[in-house]
């Protein structure tokens, strides 16, 4: 099977969004989990000492966690993440 330019570059797309996503939305939503791994929490430490993004801080930082944005991310971690998966699968069999 022959895939285009853009089907490449949209199942690269979706391959580094869905770890990415799953990194940090799981730690917002899920705040106090004892299974999330350190090295995990690091990560998003890191990637908020580099960026100074106000919005991942929240992943941090409890007293800054707004209800409002930890449903987007609750969002981005219950829709977005499967519907990745999905589009993924489509554009790796051709169905979409």
């Amino acid at each position: 099977m022959k895939y285009t330019f853009f089907d490449r570059l949209f199942i690269v797309y979706f391959v580094a969004h869905i770890p990415i996503t799953l990194l940090f939305a799981s730690q917002v939503v899920f705040f106090d989990a004892p299974w999330i791994p350190s090295v995990m929490k690091s990560i998003l430490k890191s990637a908020v000492e580099l960026s100074n993004d106000p919005l991942l801080l929240m992943g941090l930082v409890k007293e800054k966690r707004e209800p409002w944005m930890i449903s987007f991310f609750a969002m981005e971690l219950f829709l977005q993440v499967p519907f990745f998966f999905y589009l993924l699968k489509g554009f790796i069999q051709r169905n979409i």
